[in-house]
């Protein structure tokens, strides 16, 4: 209620006056790495990650959770003209406490008022999951910097997404769902059948057979850009369906 979070601000010492960034720093065993972190350890990372952030910006609000830190930061200290500023603090500290078996990302939301951060918190670690499965490897995101794949967001905290997957698709889900890779990988290269191969290590005749399988059962004209498009958005859309189950 309103009155409940009055009291947490003010108990936290926290100005409601002003509006606040949620940034998520989450740290990962590398999955190379057959170790995971123990929650002692989770635990230790989170500290001395917040240990250095205090020393930047010592009013910050945070909190360890498992894997991850969580922290407020206000307009005051971060407007938006200073958040490039605040990556490259970000990038420093990360420098810093570079360890090559532990992966560490970053999610930082837009700017919300405090009746509105409990969506920001959630936004902060979609960007993260998000940029792994769209954008690739990157230290520190912002929700900007997943351009078109913001209106994903809204797709997944209503579930609809499932509404928005061509019915080829379904098709080529329901008869071939291990071939996925191969024909998001096809789009992804430009529809070479080489070097979906080579990355995939298999032979180039298999990666025309498998196409040629789907395109027939699905009916899907590849010289159409528009049910080109369709597919690649709807493949994407799976891997955030596969994400959230």
């Amino acid at each position: 209620s309103t009155d409940e979070l009055r009291e947490l601000t003010d108990f936290l010492k926290i100005d409601n006056r002003l509006r606040y960034r949620v940034v998520v720093w989450r740290f990962d065993t590398d999955t190379a790495n057959t170790q995971s972190l123990t929650p002692k350890n989770e635990v230790f990372v989170g500290k001395q990650i917040m240990g250095q952030i205090k020393k930047l910006y010592p009013s910050v609000i945070y909190r360890v959770r498992n894997n991850r830190v969580l922290f407020l930061i206000s307009q005051k200290e971060v407007s938006t003209t200073k958040l490039p500023k605040l990556i490259q603090s970000l990038e420093s500290i990360h420098q810093q406490l570079h360890d090559n078996n532990v992966l560490f990302q970053v999610g930082i939301s837009e700017e919300s008022t405090l009746e509105e951060l409990h969506h920001e918190a959630k936004k902060a670690l979609q960007i993260i999951q998000q940029g792994e499965l769209f954008i690739g490897t990157h230290f520190a995101l912002t929700f900007e910097d997943l351009g078109l794949y913001r209106i994903f967001s809204h797709l997944v905290e209503d579930a609809s997404y499932n509404d928005y997957i061509p019915t080829s698709l379904k098709i080529i889900v329901e008869n071939y769902p291990l071939w996925l890779e191969t024909l998001k990988l096809f789009f992804d290269f430009n529809q070479s059948y080489k070097k979906v191969a080579d990355t995939l290590f298999i032979h180039k005749k298999t990666v025309h057979y498998r196409i040629e399988k789907m395109i027939q059962l699905a009916d899907i004209d590849l010289n159409n850009p528009e049910e080109v498009l369709q597919l690649q958005i709807g493949l994407r859309l799976l891997l955030i369906k596969a994400q959230h189950n």
